[in-house]
């Protein structure tokens, strides 16, 4: 192990060049740390100097703690541990710096340096102040030597940089915060420029924030001294103490912070520290648990550069963190990565011996790499985990970030919108195979489309309309995304790698694998929710909450509502075929502006605005409607008449006059009834799999069965597509996700014979037509064309192809 050294901050910075590396990530301190580090020196000058100031409520101490306020030099706090790396020697300006690659603690020292830059700034500000006041050197009081002016200079040279040449800083930060270092520490920018630029990458808002928070932390030192934020209207002798205290406080994390520093001679020694200091309990993430040991066991190996697999390794960290929020999207980037990589997901893992975490199965199982493994696969194994993971890093953050996804893609905005909805739902269980479909296709591909839209209608009738729990399809979704991402490697290659297969086989190749992948997805969509589960929870009496069923919420989720009227909306314009009026429709990323109005109002003024048996039906699909952010609601609790004539006429969704009936003819519940068929028919239609089981009623069926043609609401309806979904799972072995109903000689009528239809007749004569009855008997319910009755219609199974027409 390398010698460790206790050295100040100071001892740190002194005639020292300190730069991260490029396979170290970014600045990533977030809020609570930054503070964490101010409320540190608080405490610490508190034990040395005693309370800062009576009026501070927040900083007094008690009269035990405070008794020494002359200053009590043997206070010091511990800064963690520094790991350094010398690269050598760089003349400055006649001085000889030692240049160090930081290999762990560049957070707190970039962070120092932050406050280091305030510090500067709030001292010009204080020799400003002095040369109002006309204060010299001969007026600072006993203990102090310089004045501010000359302090300003000192930290500048000693922590920041000297002379204005690049090469005299002291600090180089990693490449994504190198610019906003630049603003903020050197150039003393505004941290509320970065902050408000929606175009800056999240290590360089991060930076932003930390120096918001300590010109805060220093904003609130000055009016616990002055009274107030004026410098220039302070008293000499408050100006004088104010001016002490700054030098103190600096003082203490400069002189006071001290650090455990110990230098390695390359990359390697890292990786062998980092794995003591892992073994040891360290809490740090997963990627620096994994980051650790390749460099570590790259060091072990002749046939691999610890440094290149660190840098590599790190590309794809630095992908994920320009617009990473915190360290969980990292630490998921590995894990979904993992996943696809090696087909070990959670389940999976439990029936193999050996541990579970990822990063002691790298280490530990024999699938991966422990050290007793050959070099030559150890090589190999590496070079394919740090390759696949920069590439999955970017697929990741396209799949991850939607902002992100619509800047980098050229999609249509049907997929645009499948995506956004996507990511409103329980995304984290589909994003594995998001991710693998953008690798595999790329997402302007149409097998992207393809993929990602059934996902959508997945998410949607199982996670948003039926409620089912989150773990609802998990591993089944891991499962497809491996199967999928590994779809691409050479046969043999998982063996060889990995020394045995993987317990769920990759596709044969991605040509073939996004029809195995969306037939796998119609399949669980017509198992988790069938229609008849979709269609019930579409028509119950409060959609919104769920009040008139035990067992189910309601949809909960407004947006989820805005967004199926949204998409009903669409429909609408669609069907009138009006270029001018789909592009005048507003952003599917605008629905938080927009609202749901009750058509009939919830809380109705008059009795002529009700309906009947108003509680019942005020809160149903039929009854609700979209209105845009510029629309009027105001007399939202009117009778229908005023409301169409002053909201519904002049709407931002101009669709919605043509879609209620007029005026004169009333809002009632048959009208209510009408608009919520034609909503759940669209609703069948638009979130339905690339796949059906269709009926064909014949000619001489019961009116009862042909209304069901139109109207999926009806309970002969539900009888129907019970018992086609029951034969055709029995039929092919795997649910549909879409049972139709249509008329013999309707254009989307299945042809005998023809490409993409599976003819799964009931009857032994091979009809594929039904005569059906009302349903009053089920054993004469259906009757073929033959004259034999059936337990179940005549259905033919119909492909993408044909159903997309």
């Amino acid at each position: 192990m390398p010698k460790a050294d206790q050295k100040t901050v100071s001892q740190v910075f002194s005639d020292a060049k300190l730069q991260v590396p490029l396979y170290q990530r970014s600045y990533a301190w977030e809020p609570q740390q930054v503070e964490d580090l101010l409320n540190d020196i608080d405490y610490v000058y508190r034990r040395r100097y005693g309370s800062p100031n009576a009026r501070s409520v927040t900083t007094a101490l008690s009269d035990a703690d405070s008794n020494d306020t002359n200053g009590n030099s043997d206070v010091y706090h511990y800064f963690g541990t520094l790991v350094l790396n010398a690269r050598g020697k760089q003349d400055m300006m006649g001085s000889e710096w030692t240049v160090y690659d930081i290999i762990d603690g560049q957070q707190r020292l970039t962070t120092t340096n932050v406050f280091i830059a305030c510090i500067v700034e709030e001292l010009e500000a204080i020799a400003d102040a002095f040369d109002a006041a006309g204060l010299g050197k001969e007026d600072l009081p006993e203990g102090v030597v310089r004045p501010p002016g000359y302090l300003a200079t000192n930290y500048t040279e000693n922590y920041l940089k000297l002379g204005d040449r690049k090469e005299g800083r002291h600090l180089e930060p990693g490449e994504l915060t190198e610019a906003a270092y630049a603003e903020l520490i050197i150039d003393q920018g505004d941290p509320q420029t970065i902050l408000d630029d929606d175009e800056r990458l999240v290590p360089e808002k991060k930076l932003a924030r930390a120096k918001e928070i300590i010109q805060k932390w220093i904003r609130e030192k000055r009016e616990l001294f002055l009274g107030d934020e004026d410098l220039r209207q302070a008293t000499e002798a408050d100006l004088l103490e104010y001016y002490t205290a700054i030098k103190r406080y600096t003082g203490v994390l400069t002189s006071q912070f001290k650090l455990t520093s110990q230098e390695v001679e390359s990359t390697d020694e890292a990786g062998r520290l980092f794995e003591a200091v892992n073994d040891r309990g360290r809490d740090i993430t997963l990627a620096d648990k994994v980051k650790s040991y390749l460099i570590y066991v790259s060091g072990e190996f002749d046939t691999l550069d610890s440094e290149a697999v660190a840098r590599r390794f790190n590309d794809a960290v630095e992908t994920v963190a320009q617009y990473a929020t915190d360290d969980d999207d990292i630490d998921q980037l590995v894990q979904f990565h993992w996943e696809l990589f090696t087909g070990e997901y959670k389940k999976v893992r439990k029936n193999r011996s050996g541990p579970t975490p990822i990063h002691r199965r790298i280490k530990e199982s024999p699938r991966h790499i422990p050290l007793e493994r050959d070099p030559e696969e150890v090589a190999t194994w590496v070079n394919n985990y740090v390759d696949t993971l920069s590439s999955v890093s970017k697929s990741y953050v396209q799949a991850n970030y939607l902002d992100v996804f619509n800047r980098q893609t050229d999609v249509s905005p049907q997929v645009q919108a499948r995506v956004k909805s996507l990511h409103n739902i329980n995304f984290s269980n589909i994003a594995p195979l998001i991710i693998a479909a953008i690798e595999r296709y790329d997402a302007d591909s149409p097998e992207f489309a393809r993929i990602a839209t059934l996902c959508e209608v997945y998410s949607f009738r199982v996670y948003q309309v039926a409620k089912r729990s989150q773990r609802t399809a998990r591993r089944e979704f891991k499962e497809a995304a491996h199967r999928l991402y590994a779809s691409e490697f050479e046969d043999g290659f998982v063996e060889d790698l990995f020394g045995e297969a993987v317990v769920d086989p990759p596709y044969e190749n991605p040509a073939v694998a996004v029809d195995e992948v969306t037939a796998y997805l119609d399949n669980y969509i017509g198992r988790h929710c069938p229609d008849n589960d979709f269609v019930e929870y579409l028509t119950r009496s409060d959609i919104i909450q769920g009040s008139d069923t035990r067992g189910w919420p309601g949809f909960c989720n407004k947006g989820a509502i805005r967004f199926l009227l949204f998409e009903y909306e669409k429909h609408l314009r669609q069907e009138k075929n009006t270029d001018t009026s789909l592009k005048m429709l507003p952003s599917v990323m605008d629905l938080d502006e927009f609202t749901i109005e009750h058509i009939a109002p919830r809380t109705p003024e008059t009795s002529a605005a009700e309906l009947e048996n108003h509680e019942e039906n005020v809160n149903r699909l039929g009854n609700l409607a979209l209105l845009g952010p510029k629309d009027n609601p105001s007399a939202s609790n009117d009778d229908y008449a005023t409301k169409y004539e002053e909201i519904y006429q002049d709407a931002q969704m101009e669709i919605l006059g043509d879609d209620l009936p007029a005026p004169a003819a009333g809002w009632d519940v048959d009208a209510l009834d009408a608009r919520a068929r034609d909503i759940v028919a669209f609703a069948l239609d638009h979130w339905s799999g690339e796949s059906a089981a269709v009926v064909t009623m014949a000619q001489g069926s019961s009116d009862a069965a042909e209304e069901a043609a139109t109207d999926p609401r009806t309970g002969i309806a539900f009888t129907i597509r019970d018992d086609a979904q029951r034969a055709y799972a029995e039929g092919v072995d795997v649910d549909p996700s879409r049972v139709k109903l249509v008329r013999q000689g309707d254009a989307d009528m299945p042809s005998s014979g023809a490409d993409g239809v599976t003819e799964l007749p009931q009857c032994s004569c091979g009809a594929l037509y039904t005569r059906i009855s009302d349903g009053e008997d089920d054993t004469e319910m259906y009757e073929c064309v033959c004259g034999s009755s059936l337990e179940a219609p005549n259905l033919a199974g119909i492909t993408r192809s044909i159903l997309a027409d």
